[in-house]
């Protein structure tokens, strides 16, 4: 714990140099708020590893039954630090968590409804082979009750958006042809895993609720 303290301290310090030296010299640059307090927080931390590595080793804290067994694993380290730091840091830690958490699973949840939508196109469609990225934009932004018609800002969702979103299921963007054109789109086939890992597995998990 110690030695991780001190890599993290001296990762931040090289990081923090290199970006200086990267500034003309006529440039101003903004020094960071913690430059005058940051050896002190090293030794700090590095206190509190020495004093305490084994109490948060073995340490228990009350899970977060809100969140799932992975989430769970996840936050435990930072809990048992927190219940160690004693204070109010427990309480602390468990608000943020819990909000983070949510937000995380509020992206989720909108990640499932896209992909639940764009099956649902694609079933009613029988489409096959390839669709372009603005054609399912398009497609999407027809259901009115969907989040998709105003998800910009009372926008549309812009082609961007929806990419990236795709991309955090491993779904990503080709050059395809269109008769003499060329256009970003989609092979059909390219949603089939994440169907099945995603919506599939959601559909299940309500009906087992």
């Amino acid at each position: 714990m110690v030695h991780r303290c001190r890599a993290d301290s001296a990762a931040l310090h090289n990081q923090r140099s290199r970006k200086t030296k990267r500034q003309n010299k006529s440039q101003i640059v903004e020094k960071l708020g913690l430059d005058s307090n940051f050896n002190e927080l090293v030794s700090k931390l590095a206190k509190f590893a020495n004093d305490n590595s084994e109490a948060v080793r073995d340490a228990r804290p009350p899970l977060l039954h809100e969140l799932n067994d992975r989430a769970q694993d996840n936050v435990e380290p930072l809990l048992a630090i927190a219940d160690i730091a004693g204070g109010d840091w427990l309480k602390l830690a468990r608000d943020a968590l819990l909000k983070i958490s949510k937000t995380d699973i509020d992206t989720d949840s909108i990640g499932v409804e896209l992909l639940t939508d764009i099956k649902r196109i694609f079933e009613t469609r029988s489409m096959e082979g390839v669709i372009r990225l603005k054609d399912l934009r398009d497609l999407l932004c027809e259901n009115d009750e969907s989040p998709w018609p105003t998800f910009n800002k009372g926008e549309k969702i812009s082609t961007r958006q929806l990419s990236i979103r795709l991309k955090n299921y491993g779904i990503t963007t080709k050059q395809h042809r269109h008769g003499n054109l060329s256009d970003k789109g989609y092979a059909v086939s390219d949603f089939s895993e994440a169907f099945e890992l995603y919506v599939e597995q959601a559909a299940q998990d309500k009906d087992v609720s």
